[in-house]
């Protein structure tokens, strides 16, 4: 084999396995964007992290921004090593962009199914869909760094990657006119 063609081979190998470190270190950046705010109190921590109200769009970018740092690790380890691919920023961006409204899709199945979920049992409830959240993206990159994607997808994914951060920034400062992202309701 070629030097590409070996690169790509042991991508393929590399990725099959679960990567666990990669999922606590996830689940552990979620965690400390939860509590950011709380520690550092200030407009930088407001727009990364919960901020200082309890919402929904903050639980997304709870996941959001931790994903992001955890790609953007990916990807110079990824291109020391030699196993970039073409698409590992544009499968990025779309994990990036759906992924967070995923986890709130399944955190909203038991009250669409009219199950009210009392604390503690929320908290957990909670805690599991972050797991769900994080899980999820991960499992997500070797099948969409294995997709091709056209030119018009490509500057969707840019666009839509834009809206996320307009959205999670001025959302830090006031929340949206519809009620749906206010967990205070």
């Amino acid at each position: 084999m070629h030097g590409q063609d070996a690169a790509k081979a042991q991508v393929v190998v590399v990725r099959r396995k679960f990567p666990w470190l990669k999922f606590l270190a996830g689940i552990l950046l979620f965690a400390i964007f939860h509590q950011l705010h709380d520690l550092f109190p200030n407009t930088l921590t407001a727009i990364l992290a919960e901020g200082e109200q309890e919402a929904i769009f903050a639980h997304m970018k709870m996941l959001f921004y931790p994903y992001l740092i955890l790609s953007i690790v990916d990807y110079f380890l990824y291109r020391r090593r030699g196993l970039l691919t073409s698409n590992f920023i544009y499968a990025r961006l779309l994990i990036l962009v759906s992924v967070p409204w995923m986890m709130i899709s399944f955190f909203y199945v038991p009250d669409a199914l009219g199950i009210h979920i009392e604390e503690p049992f929320l908290l957990i409830f909670s805690i599991l869909s972050s797991f769900v959240g994080v899980y999820t993206a991960i499992r997500l990159e070797e099948p969409l760094e294995a997709t091709s994607y056209r030119p018009a997808v490509k500057a969707l994914l840019i666009f839509f990657f834009i809206c996320a951060i307009i959205i999670y920034t001025g959302f830090a400062f006031r929340l949206p006119v519809y009620d749906f992202f206010n967990i205070d309701h």
